[in-house]
């Protein structure tokens, strides 16, 4: 991406600069680079402004919400996904109608939830489906909406609604044959299990997810289910979960939030951790 970016500025195309910048900030992303990325999803949107490219503005600030929510700024991301949602009301262009609200609106999802705000995801999970229901479905557009619909779920109790959400995701993985999406989709199942309270099955999943994120290297990735792993060494049925050792999942994993920045995350561990040591298992 990086070449191809030189070779838009060299050829003076903005649009195709904006598309490159976009692109980059999302690898960057991926790969932990959160300072680099937050500045390439910056310039990618203030290109996107300057060629009227209404599309590239609402999907890279789709994504800077992204990244803030990680970072812990949380109200910062949210308003600003609130005024994509008016910008993309207010557009008439196609592919802003089709694929731009069930994209805001699952990341609204996942922002309230890192607030710890259900009652927030919740309406935000109902409207992105009702978005789906409107538009139609899309895979990429999915990826995004089925994994946040599964804590929710979890969260509200409605185990039936959470191993649907958590199928569709399968399904939405199984279309491409991504290994990103697969590490997603078992770190899915891990929650899922953890949560209905087969912790061997958990263990098995989340591991799983653990030696798929490591090999992508998706650092975010790997701390959260580093973090779920945690959880589950910690829960009751702790004995199903094999040798999962809680403190050293939740070490590392803080160890890694921290080098991010995500405060959410280190707010949690930390919070976790203290409970760990105070109460060694």
């Amino acid at each position: 991406m990086t070449r191809a970016l030189a070779r838009a500025q060299e050829v003076g195309n903005r649009r195709a600069e904006s598309l490159c910048y976009h692109a980059l900030g999302a690898v960057q992303y991926l790969r932990g680079e959160w300072s680099g990325s937050r500045e390439a999803f910056n310039q990618s949107v203030s290109l996107a402004w300057d060629v009227g490219a209404t599309f590239g503005v609402v999907l890279g600030e789709q994504r800077l919400a992204l990244l803030e929510t990680g970072l812990g700024r949380l109200d910062e991301a949210r308003e600003r996904l609130l005024r994509v949602l008016d910008i993309a009301r207010n557009s008439d262009n196609m592919m802003v109608q089709v694929h731009s609200f069930t994209r805001v609106l699952s990341t609204l999802c996942l922002n309230r939830l890192e607030a710890g705000d259900l009652a927030g995801a919740t309406d935000y999970l109902a409207q992105g489906l009702a978005s789906q229901q409107e538009t139609g479905e899309c895979i990429p557009c999915d990826a995004l909406l089925y994994p946040a619909a599964v804590p929710v779920y979890i969260g509200l109790g409605d185990m039936d609604r959470a191993k649907w959400a958590c199928a569709r995701a399968e399904d939405t993985a199984a279309t491409f044959g991504s290994l990103a999406w697969s590490a997603v989709t078992s770190h899915l199942r891990g929650i899922l299990a953890s949560a209905s309270g087969d912790s061997e099955s958990a263990a098995l999943n989340l591991r799983r997810a653990l030696e798929q994120f490591q090999e992508l290297e998706q650092p975010y990735d790997v701390a959260s289910t580093l973090e779920a792993l945690g959880d589950l060494a910690g829960s009751p049925a702790k004995e199903q979960s094999g040798d999962v050792d809680s403190r050293d999942c939740f070490e590392r994993a803080l160890e890694t939030y921290r080098m991010l920045g995500a405060r959410p995350g280190e707010e949690r561990v930390t919070a976790k951790l203290a409970e760990v040591i105070r109460h060694p298992h």
